[in-house]
């Protein structure tokens, strides 16, 4: 087979308990929009014949909601792994094009625990689109994305500029620290923003509060990700996990774009990485 008959990687949606519709619509949206399969995978854990039992009806349930999206554009497949392990999730998730999860808000938890969302961010290089439970799409047409002009790398703004232009989508670039205009306007020229509509914004606000409000009026909240090191530190720094906790619209967690060379995050725990649902309470 040569490299033109290769199957393209798979948009993948893990499934929760609920059926994850806001998750699986986004899903089916990409997946048609860029012609890849669509990939459902909902993780049982073993011994639980309840669970199990909802989990086999989660995932038809999402089938025929992604099925009814895609419209046979695309291939939809659905998985059911019990007793899936943390190693099973994180391979699935490395051979995806993109993987996407829905998040509950931290208050809907009985017990305090990291979400899938950030568990599953933390360990894998493939980009990641954590959907609110609540989510449901207005197409304001804007893509939101933070500018730091002494950042270490333009990966995030980079992805966001092509997608703005990939959806015909104006680009807020939201601009907090105290750097000024030209020097923003300078960076986003070298980066190719003159692509797309822009709407730059400077703002003394903190960035996560800043970016946190400019995604209640967004499509879609464009963050970016580093490789940690030791690599078995999380990729996730301090601003992502802060607006994944409070993003009110899809959040695009890159690729990782560069080393961190300090990076303080605690390691990553032992033990599944997906789902965190099979442990919440009842």
């Amino acid at each position: 087979m040569n490299n033109t008959d290769a199957p393209l990687a798979p948009v993948l949606v893990f499934v929760d308990r609920g059926d994850s519709g806001a998750a699986v619509r986004y899903g089916a949206a990409e997946a048609t929009r860029t012609l890849r399969p669509l990939r459902l995978v909902h993780v049982s854990p073993s011994g639980d014949r309840w669970l199990i039992r909802v989990g086999r009806d989660s995932l038809r349930l999402a089938h025929a909601r992604a099925a009814g999206e895609v419209a046979g554009r695309v291939l939809v497949q659905s998985t059911h792994l019990c007793g899936g392990t943390r190693d099973e999730a994180v391979a699935l998730a490395d051979s995806a094009a993109l993987v996407v999860l829905e998040q509950l808000p931290p208050g809907n938890h009985r017990l305090p625990m990291e979400s899938d969302a950030v568990v599953l961010a933390s360990v894998t290089d493939t980009p990641v689109v954590v959907v609110p439970t609540s989510w449901v799409e207005r197409r304001r047409g804007v893509v939101t994305v933070g500018l730091d002009t002494q950042a270490a790398d333009d990966t995030a703004v980079r992805a966001a500029i092509t997608l703005a232009r990939l959806r015909g989508d104006v680009l807020r670039v939201v601009v907090a620290g105290g750097a000024s205009r030209a020097d923003a306007d300078t960076r986003l020229e070298r980066l190719g923003g003159d692509g797309c509509d822009l709407a730059v914004e400077l703002t003394a606000a903190p960035p996560a509060s800043a970016l946190a409000s400019a995604a209640t009026s967004s499509d879609l909240l464009v963050v970016g990700r580093h490789h940690p090191r030791p690599p078995d530190h999380s990729r996730l720094g301090s601003l992502a996990r802060e607006l994944l906790a409070a993003a009110s619209c899809p959040v695009l967690l890159t690729a990782p774009g560069h080393v961190h060379p300090d990076s303080q995050d605690p390691r990553i725990e032992e033990g599944p990485a997906v789902p965190a649902h099979a442990r919440r309470a009842s």
